[in-house]
């Protein structure tokens, strides 16, 4: 009998209840640490988000290693070795400082119209001052300025003379005339090289064009110039098939993407994400671009586009590239500018040196190998074997600290995410060394499809998918034209004066007219 008048079992009975109790509270305070927990990683998570949204919106958009300081969750600490290897990294990537040069203005060109005004002295200014002998001229001083005359419109009138026999007024014979580049329209070739420029090359959108004609003198509506927009692509697009083949019996290519907004037809101010995709020879010497509209961001537009292509892709780290990468003839490369962006961004919001910032020195490294590269000028071969001698052992050591790194990052914080990043496409990654005429990174064809993103700022959205399959026409030509150093008006003068005199079935001429197949000196004439 216990001393409060209980047996020993309800005594045990009790204090087995009072041990479910406090167990019992122990699994809820356990719960509501786990609660807790899981509230301050997503509390961190978020704070991680809203900086790098403040910084996207207010910060710097270099991807240079940033002086101020950022708050940002903690990250993995380096050790005294591994700053160590930052200093010495750092001063390997020193620059020399140098006296900057005087600017020197540029020469006008020679061959512009010169008005030239002769300013003299008064003849009674002539007389010397002292001795009241006349001055005779010992030289001048000459400089010269750039006048504007606004655009010079003129009219060109077709007269066909017509023929008719007296004797038997058997019919009429009517001379033939030039071929219209759109038959039934009143505009030349250079009004539409004008027009397709301005929009397309200069982002001067079609209603703003309407006014600036206006102010010539001529009324030309917007629908009237979208209306030529639309008709002058489908005349060109019989050269499209013809660039896409320049592209897919190279050996290097690339491919990139973006998005744009396209009205929805029948529906009042909605519309709906599209994208533009560009695909580019590899080499940036004379180089072939082209532009692909396509009403979503799935992988088949790449799939399609490089079927029969036998040779090394360069690509992001974007998924919808996989299938296009798994053909037997392709190899993937990818690009280490997109792998440095995700330590760069950690780099932005961190309050102290760590190992994202290790990591952006050791590729500025490699980028620093690759500038020496081109100031030696070196060939293919050569390229490849200073890369095996100065870039591999870098990238072996890299990848070594790498994997350790990532066993003690957490998986889904930022710096795991960008080691795992550069970890999974390790191969892609490294695929340049193999070859001279790789490059480190695709930035060409983040450069090619610049443009584009350029425009989208004025004119905002496509209005249907028939406007963005002509833009993508204009683009490839005019950029194509540039990259291949062809004046763009001259280029789409003489396409439209020689296109309507062409079989479109001949392929032989159709190709020659291409503009990575003409040079600048067979376009001259059409600059006057």
């Amino acid at each position: 009998m216990h001393k409060n008048g209980l047996t020993l079992e309800e005594a045990l009975r009790i204090l087995s209840l009072q041990e479910e109790v406090l167990s019992e509270k122990e699994k809820s305070l356990s719960e509501k640490d786990s609660k807790i927990k899981l509230l301050e990683e997503e509390c961190d998570h978020l704070k991680e988000q809203l900086a790098k949204l403040l910084h996207k919106r207010y910060g710097k958009k270099s991807e240079k290693m940033p002086e101020e300081d950022y708050p940002v969750a903690d990250e993995p600490k380096i050790t005294e070795t591994e700053a160590k290897e930052i200093e010495a990294a750092e001063q390997e990537i020193k620059v020399s400082s140098h006296s900057r040069k005087k600017p020197k203005r540029k020469p006008l060109p020679a061959d512009f119209k010169r008005d030239i005004l002769i300013h003299d002295l008064p003849l009674e200014k002539q007389i010397c001052a002292y001795c009241q002998g006349s001055l005779h001229c010992i030289g001048e001083e000459t400089s010269e300025k750039l006048d504007y005359i606004p655009a010079q419109i003129k009219v060109i009138r077709q007269v066909r003379k017509k023929y008719g026999c007296r004797g038997c007024e058997s019919g009429v014979s009517v001379a033939e005339g030039t071929p219209d580049f759109l038959p039934k329209s009143l505009a030349a070739p250079g009004l539409l090289a004008h027009v397709i420029l301005s929009k397309y090359e200069d982002h001067c959108p079609l209603y703003r064009q309407e006014h600036i004609w206006q102010r010539l003198g001529v009324d030309i509506p917007r629908s009237t110039l979208c209306n030529w927009m639309l008709l002058s692509a489908e005349r060109l697009m019989v050269l499209m098939p013809l660039l896409k083949e320049e592209i897919i019996q190279g050996y290097y290519a690339r491919a990139d993407e973006t998005p744009v907004q396209v009205l929805e037809e029948n529906k009042v101010r909605t519309s709906k994400k599209a994208y533009m995709w560009v695909f580019t020879s590899g080499r940036p010497e004379r180089a072939v671009i082209v532009y692909q509209f396509a009403m979503s961001r799935h992988g088949e537009t790449a799939e399609q586009f490089f079927k029969g292509f036998k040779g090394h892709l360069q690509t992001d780290g974007f998924s919808g590239y996989n299938k296009t990468a798994e053909q037997a003839d392709i190899t993937q490369i990818c690009c280490w500018a997109h792998g440095r962006r995700k330590f760069v961004a950690i780099t932005k919001l961190a309050k102290q040196p760590g190992a994202a910032h290790y990591a952006v020195l050791v590729i500025a490294k490699l980028y620093k190998i690759e500038k020496e590269i081109k100031e030696k000028q070196l060939n293919f071969e050569q390229t490849k074997n200073y890369r095996e001698k100065f870039a591999k052992p870098i990238l072996e050591e890299f990848k070594v600290w790498l994997e350790d790194k990532k066993l003690k990052a957490p998986p889904k914080s930022p710096l795991g995410l960008a080691i795992s990043y550069i970890l999974e496409r390790w191969s892609p990654l490294t695929e340049y060394l193999k070859y001279g005429f790789l490059d480190i990174d695709n930035n060409f064809g983040e450069r090619c499809i610049r443009p584009f993103t350029i425009g989208r700022k004025n004119w905002i959205f496509m209005g249907n998918e028939r406007g963005g399959q002509a833009a993508s026409v204009f683009y490839s030509l005019i950029e194509t034209a540039k990259s291949n150093q062809l004046n763009t008006y001259a280029y789409f003068r003489y396409l439209m004066t020689v296109l309507p005199t062409v079989d479109p079935n001949d392929q032989e001429v159709l190709r020659a007219l291409l503009p990575n197949r003409i040079t600048q000196p067979e376009l001259e004439v059409y600059l006057k």
